[in-house]
């Protein structure tokens, strides 16, 4: 998963992947190292199941400013796929938005 952060990085702290029949699944958990406007790339074990979408789960109060993601790509053994559509529960537009359990939700879902 390849997570290409624009605007103040450093703050997300979850992925889970959602399979084709709607169940979640965590992929990871943790610290984003990310420092820089970077790419910041998650590699683990290819799953069991065809994933439908990637929900990010963002924590912007750990980084004083804007948290923004400009795109997503997922990886895996039968090739790549940018994310087709999104959506997020809060917008820079909009201020500081909805929260939604420890942050911010950006959510895709992928076409090949």
């Amino acid at each position: 998963l390849a997570i290409h952060e624009v605007n103040v990085p450093g703050a997300l702290t979850r992925v889970l992947a959602t399979d084709m029949e709607g169940r979640s699944h965590e992929l990871w958990s943790g610290s984003d190292p990310t420092a820089t406007p970077g790419v910041f790339e998650l590699w683990f074990t290819p799953t069991s199941y065809a994933v439908r979408s990637v929900r990010l789960v963002l924590d912007t109060n750990r980084r004083s400013g804007w948290s923004e993601i400009d795109a997503v790509e997922l990886i895996g053994p039968d090739g790549r796929a940018w994310a087709a559509t999104a959506h997020a529960s809060s917008s820079y537009g909009a201020g500081r938005g909805v929260r939604v359990g420890d942050g911010v939700v950006f959510e895709g879902f992928f076409r090949r």
